[in-house]
């Protein structure tokens, strides 16, 4: 796959073995991870009998009881997972009563809901039991934290037997757990994953699966069941087994070395299903993959982060920090999280290449988490597909960055649309296809119909126009499915198969055989089935800096990760590491270590065969001085001899040899330089002690005068002082007065000025006052002339009106013929109760509901439309005047907060009557038209002509717009308000109806025309009943 090695370690897949076919005891958790090879994988045994004992397959059952005492953490089992080598094992019990159940269910040839029935009794036994011995915890008991006890699986198979018989009772056999005769085998069904519920008790151990059974069942699904992707079964099956691996890690608290191989091959599981099922057509929620990846991610985050406190480090830590780098790919809090992991795995070139993927995909013009990318930011999309596409992205990587190409090639069409010229020749799509990193043109073309982009030929070319993007169809779209890029991701696969990637064959996950001296973890925890080793430094130089602890992790990317644990110690830190070891040379054993000289010559080397010894000299000071230990020696001998008494008298005597007299004379010489050189002595010496005398009177003169002058110097200054302050004291009160004085004459002087501006003001005041009185007086009396006129008009056309609808006046007298005789009481009730029926009748509503809409559904009925609607449009020119007000009653139109309107239902249609609107949208499914002209209110003050030709326009108006925009052929009522001299062909020449009906066919369908003038013709449900019968679809 390129220059940049994909295989650091080989792990080859091991066949699966049923628990009864095998041959001899094996460890439950198979071969340790220095003896993983594809000849000893062929032949482990991944799970064991159950009928073998706990303790020999590392295995013991149940739980144990924790002491009172305060509860100590225990670092073995962070490390290396020896925790169940800590649990003393039973007597045997649980394991006789499982393979008990296994027998019964091996020879049972009944109906299983009997086998169930017969297992939950034993399981009731053995709960009791459990509880007895106190290494199972009642149902709501409450305990304390230093109370809890350790919780260990004894279940030997993939899934437990009692979970096995009540799933096949409940027929919840998965396809991929039965065999040829289509019924359900012990040796492929796998426990399935059981969502915790409230008041369950709490799991038998037989329930659980210990660490060594849960990684030889994922190899199992890995080997076995990963091959059969892309199927849905299978995919829904890995889906549901894997996240029931990770649950029974949870129950047993578990974090050694095998919850961390697990869980890697789980998030590699993942990676890869979502890379395959993308591919493949087949339907899967890609949201809750990535919801158990990120899963699997945390839990081993956490375990990477519990090993290096206690000084390990597991060697893929860089790989899978580097998915958790794509997997949260915005959220900024995971920048901070990597900076704080260690130098050498921030370093490793996996993180570094998710580094550089995530940057580049951050580029992005994307709105998440309060932060938005600005419009001109650098969009280096064609850099990351580039980078994607290269060699140095191996393939489980390429995967996970594949989950995001769609959405990274959305936002780089949003930033093309930006950036290049709305009048530019479309994009040729061939290109396309290379920037954004797509198969081929097929691809491009689908991304491009679902965000609506527009695509057309050029020239006989296929061509793209990114500048018809738009960000609200866009978004509106939701998300695409996830990409599957054969030219960038499954060529990265070449031949290999899946479960080799999974297995990490070309990421180990393995630790390889080194060369380098290293002490294994084996030797603290010997009962542990993983080693854990722990590189030496090199013997140190004796002018070398002490060695650090190595990392076991690469930082040159030319060197194949080390696989291993490597317990790390920081040059910044003092404290000294997890484990003390001692690194001595091959060569140079402790006892010919070199031992400390002082003084000593460059060169020499001191002996090595004996222990280190310590000499000391003082040749530094011989160095300087010129003098060594020998000339100090017959110094000091000569002195004493020189001043010895004895030594001054010697006489020789006659045993002396001749010489002696010779040593007599220069005795005596001697004596006299050394009584030369004390006389010398006493000079200096006197000499001295002057000097120092007269130095030392000097200095008590000094200080005498020194004080005496202070003090007059003192005096001198403080008087100096005084006559300033006083002085300036002076002055200051000089300035006080002279400033108090100034402040005086200016406010007097603003006081004086305020003063007369505001008398200034008020005269300027009362005179705009007046004048504004004034004119507001000629403005009043003006309105006051218009309103009277204007009450006069009304006056005039209420009167009208009331003549016109039956309301008699304040003061109108009787003009019949018994107008002047008194009537009789029975006959003035009678005629009050005609006059007040002919007012109810001619403001009555009217019934919609019998006359009208009846006439409509039937149209609709026969036009095949059953669930209809359609609007009634009323216009007048007034509708507070008093026959807008009439109008409005007799059609029971109610004010909505926005206008008149009213709703009646039907059997299969729905009327609205409202008062005529200026949105256009509220047209469309406007069928009638009653149109009131003539006396109307505002005519009053307009001339007949005039207040015809204004009801001319406003017909002609809202006929043009409802035959534009309605659905229906329009039906016109119109009502007229008859004035004087006026008849009705006349009203229908000034309202132009001719030209309306010589092209009903195009702008109405029908038209009716409703003179107004007493009581008797005030009723409009004939003229509505005609109308309803012209509506026309």
């Amino acid at each position: 796959m390129g220059p940049k090695s994909q295989f650091r370690s080989a792990r080859a897949a091991a066949p699966y073995k049923p628990p009864h076919m095998r041959d001899g005891p094996s460890s439950s958790r198979g071969t340790t991870p220095d003896s993983a090879s594809p000849s000893s994988f062929s032949s482990v045994n991944y799970f064991q009998n159950a009928q073998q004992n706990g303790a020999r397959n590392n295995v013991a059952s149940g739980f144990r009881k924790r002491g009172t005492k305060a509860r100590v953490t225990n670092h073995a089992n962070k490390v290396n997972g020896t925790q169940l080598q800590n649990v003393n094992p039973d007597d045997g019990w649980d394991a006789r009563n499982q393979a008990e159940m296994n027998k019964l269910e091996a020879i049972w040839t009944g109906d299983l809901q009997d086998l169930y029935e017969k297992l939950v009794q034993i399981r009731n036994q053995e709960r009791v039991e459990m509880e007895r011995r106190g290494l199972v915890d009642k149902q709501d008991t409450r305990k304390t934290l230093n109370e809890a006890i350790v919780f260990t699986g004894t279940c030997m198979d993939m899934c437990p037997v009692f979970e096995r018989v009540r799933r096949a009772r409940e027929n919840n056999i998965s396809p991929a757990e039965k065999n040829t005769s289509g019924k359900y085998d012990r040796n492929l069904v796998v426990k399935a994953f059981s969502r915790p519920a409230a008041g369950q008790p709490p799991p038998l151990p037989s329930d659980v699966r210990p660490p060594g059974i849960l990684q030889a069942t994922l190899t199992y699904l890995i080997d076995n069941i990963v091959p059969g992707l892309p199927e849905s079964h299978i995919h829904a099956f890995l889906w549901d087994r894997t996240r029931s691996i990770r649950q029974d890690f949870t129950y047993q608290n578990y974090s050694g070395y095998e919850a961390v191989d697990c869980n890697e091959r789980i998030a590699r599981i993942h990676i890869v299903c979502l890379h395959v099922m993308a591919g493949s057509g087949v339907e899967y929620s890609r949201q809750q993959e990535l919801e158990q990846f990120n899963k699997a991610l945390q839990t081993l985050s956490e375990l990477y982060s519990d090993a290096r406190k206690h000084g390990a480090q597991y060697p893929n830590e860089a790989e899978f920090q580097a998915y958790r780098l794509l997997s949260h790919l915005r959220d900024p809090d995971i920048d901070r999280q990597i900076q704080d992991l260690p130098r050498n795995v921030f370093l490793d070139p996996m993180v570094q290449l998710a580094l550089e993927l995530r940057s580049l995909a951050q580029q992005n013009n994307i709105t998440e988490r309060g932060y938005t990318n600005t419009e001109n930011s650098q969009n280096m999309f064609v850099r990351f597909f580039k980078l994607v596409k290269s060699a140095a992205v191996p393939f489980l990587l390429a995967c996970l960055a594949e989950v995001h190409c769609n959405d990274i090639r959305m936002w780089a069409l949003k930033s093309m649309a930006s950036g290049y010229h709305k009048r530019g020749k479309p994009y040729i799509a061939s290109q396309l296809v290379q920037l954004l990193g797509c198969d081929d043109e097929n691809e491009l073309l689908e991304l491009c119909d679902h965000w609506e982009v527009a695509r057309r030929v050029v020239d006989g070319v296929q061509c793209v126009d990114v500048t018809s993007w738009n960000d609200l169809r866009a978004l509106e779209k939701g998300q695409l499915r996830q990409a599957y890029s054969k030219r960038l991701v499954e060529v990265k696969r070449e031949n290999m198969r899946l479960q080799d990637f999974i297995h990490g064959n070309n990421l180990s996950i393995y630790p390889q055989n080194s060369s380098d001296k290293s002490i294994s973890v084996q030797s603290l925890f010997p009962s542990s089935s993983s080693r854990v080793s722990r590189r030496l430094p090199a013997p140190m130089a004796a002018n070398s800096e002490p060695a650090k602890w190595s990392s076991g992790l690469p930082v040159s990317t030319s060197e194949p990760q080390q696989s291993g644990f490597s317990f790390l110690k920081t040059s910044a830190s003092s404290a000294p590491p997890p484990f003390s070891f001692t690194a001595p040379s091959a060569t140079a054993p402790f006892e010919s270590a070199p031992a400390f000289a002082f003084g000593a010559k460059a060169g020499e080397l001191p002996s090595t065969s004996r222990a280190p010894a310590f000499a000391f000299s003082i040749s530094a000071a011989s160095n300087q001085s010129g003098v060594t230990v020998s000339s100090l020696k017959d110094a000091t001998g000569s002195t004493i001899a020189a001043f010895s008494k004895e030594s001054a008298n010697a006489i020789p005597t006659p045993t002396q040899s001749s010489g002696s007299l010779n040593i007599a004379a220069s005795t005596a010489i001697d004596e006299q330089k050394i009584a030369a050189e004390r006389a010398e002595k006493v000079r200096k010496s006197k000499e001295m002690i002057k000097a120092m005398v007269q130095e030392a009177a000097t200095k008590e003169v000094d200080s005498i005068v020194r004080v005496v002058i202070s003090d007059f110097v003192s005096k001198i200054c403080q008087q100096a002082l005084d006559d300033k302050a006083k002085r300036d004291l002076e002055h200051r009160k000089m300035l006080e007065s002279e400033i108090a004085n100034e402040l005086y004459a200016s406010l007097v002087y603003d006081n004086t000025w305020d003063t007369c501006q505001v008398g200034k003001a008020n005269v300027f005041r009362r005179r705009t006052l007046l004048r504004k009185s004034i004119k507001h007086i000629k403005e009043t009396a003006v309105v006051s002339k218009k309103n009277a006129e204007l009450m006069k008009k009304r006056r005039e056309q209420y009167i009208a009106a009331s003549q016109l609808m039956g309301r008699p006046l304040k003061k109108q007298k009787f003009s019949s013929r018994r107008s002047e005789e008194f009537l009789s009481e029975a006959e003035r009730i009678a005629l009050m109760k005609i006059d007040r029926e002919a007012v109810q009748r001619l403001w009555m509503p009217v019934d919609l509901k019998r006359g009208f809409l009846p006439n409509v559904e039937t149209t609709f009925e026969n036009s095949g439309i059953l669930d209809g609607v359609l609007d009634v449009n009323v216009f007048t020119s007034d509708w507070h005047a008093s026959a807008g007000i009439w109008l409005r009653r007799k059609l029971g139109l109610e004010w909505d907060g926005t206008k008149f309107c009213r709703t009646v239902e039907g059997k299969s249609l729905i009327l609205t009557v409202s008062t005529m609107e200026a949105d256009p949208d509220s047209y469309e499914t406007v069928g009638v038209l009653i149109f009131q002209c003539g006396m109307t209110g505002n005519g009053a003050s307009m001339t007949v002509d005039q207040k015809l030709q204004f009801d001319s326009e406003a017909l002609y108006e809202a006929l043009r717009r409802l035959r534009k925009y309605s659905s229906y052929s329009i039906s016109l009522l119109i009502l007229y308000w008859p004035f004087d001299g006026v008849s009705t062909k006349d009203l229908a020449q000034r309202l132009n109806l001719g030209f309306y009906t010589d092209r009903a066919s195009r702008l109405v369908s029908s038209i009716y025309l409703l003179a107004i003038g007493s009581v008797s013709e005030t009723d409009i449900s004939p003229a509505l009943e005609v109308v309803s019968k012209s509506v026309r679809l």
